[in-house]
């Protein structure tokens, strides 16, 4: 279905390297601009006759939300177009994998880095839902670091942009971070789903595992609804506890709202804890050790960090070095971002 897009093809001004991913009707791409000497990912779409409409869908729902969107945290689509009955979006590169890659790889969070990466997915999260914009499927393998460790919240697909919060019936997700009334298919607010899928990721990142035992969506209902959840306080940090714990109620009207658990986020107990860094994927230290290991390269001390998940990874920068970038709403290219001048400037940290 893909295959036209090998490496070395040329679309437009893109150059097509490998395959990132692929499912249902659409593939992942790394790619370079020929104009701006700069890599991006190129998410293709390809609508079918049995998906056409579904298809459709998700590129016009991720084109309309993240145009509207201009946020540090979510990822930043630079260009859109449809070419020989494909759709492509054109998308930032994040070169640091997934949250769900560095738990996998290297253990649930701790210290500095589940402080940074927490502040910046609710940050996140709050700047889609004050723009009216519901992501839906919010989830660890969606939550994306760039080469600077910034979070970036990715595939907005099936987001969905209301301007009064209507009740719609529409049931997609990923079961194992749905809420129950969405898993119950019942009409739902999308508002209050993101915010039960949101304390899931958390509580996976915390702790490396689902806060239930998986299983087929109606038993993980009645599960929920009789048992409910068990978190204990000794299994992460407090600030966590009491967010998680907000999030993950079983009656939607009941649920903490993302307003309340900014607050959380922000009060002076996590303030006291909490250092204003950005920090280093572990997932990508680990895989860079190794290779520095077979070449006898010096490895600085912070560098050994990302191999223990029980160490503090070392602090590059302070998030008040990064200005928001204004992003275009016309169809026109935007000015690109050049990562690789930027990044010499603090080849020393």
């Amino acid at each position: 279905m893909f295959d036209q897009f090998v490496p070395g093809t040329q679309i437009r001004d893109y150059l097509f390297h490998e395959c990132i991913g692929s499912g249902g009707f659409a593939a992942v791409y790394i790619i370079t601009s020929i104009k701006f000497e700069t890599k991006f990912v190129a998410k293709v779409i390809l609508p079918q006759s049995k998906n056409m409409l579904s298809a459709w869908e998700s590129f016009d729902s991720e084109v309309n939300s993240l145009l509207k969107l201009d946020f540090p945290n979510i990822i930043r689509l630079y260009d859109h177009f449809t070419e020989n009955g494909y759709f492509f979006l054109i998308l930032e590169y994040c070169s640091h994998g997934s949250l769900y890659d560095e738990v996998r790889e290297c253990g649930p969070l701790t210290g500095v880095r589940l402080l940074s990466v927490c502040q910046q997915l609710i940050a996140a999260v709050y700047n889609a839902h004050s723009n009216n914009i519901a992501h839906r499927d919010i989830k660890p393998h969606n939550i994306l670091f760039d080469e600077f460790g910034r979070v970036k919240l990715a595939d907005f697909g099936i987001s969905v942009s209301t301007d009064n919060n209507d009740i719609i019936k529409n049931y997609k997700c990923s079961p194992a971070f749905a809420a129950p009334e969405v898993l119950k298919k019942e009409p739902h607010d999308f508002f209050k789903a993101d915010l039960w899928s949101l304390g899931v990721t958390l509580y996976f990142a915390t702790t490396g595992q689902l806060p239930f035992k998986y299983h087929e969506p109606h038993q993980m209902v009645r599960v929920i609804s009789q048992v409910g959840i068990n978190i204990t306080r000794t299994m992460m940090p407090s600030y966590i506890f009491d967010i998680i714990k907000n999030l993950l109620i079983y009656d939607p009207a009941e649920r903490g709202s993302i307003s309340l658990t900014c607050m959380l986020m922000n009060n002076e107990k996590v303030k006291n804890e909490s250092k204003p860094y950005l920090t280093l994927s572990r997932f990508k230290i680990t895989k860079i050790v190794p290779f520095m290991s077979s070449r006898n390269i010096h490895q600085p001390e912070g560098s050994k960090m990302g191999a223990s998940a029980s160490r503090t990874p070392k602090v590059l920068m302070s998030i008040a070095n990064f200005e928001t970038r204004k992003r275009s709403t016309s169809l026109t290219r935007p000015k690109i971002f050049n990562r690789e001048k930027f990044a010499k400037r603090f080849s020393d940290y």
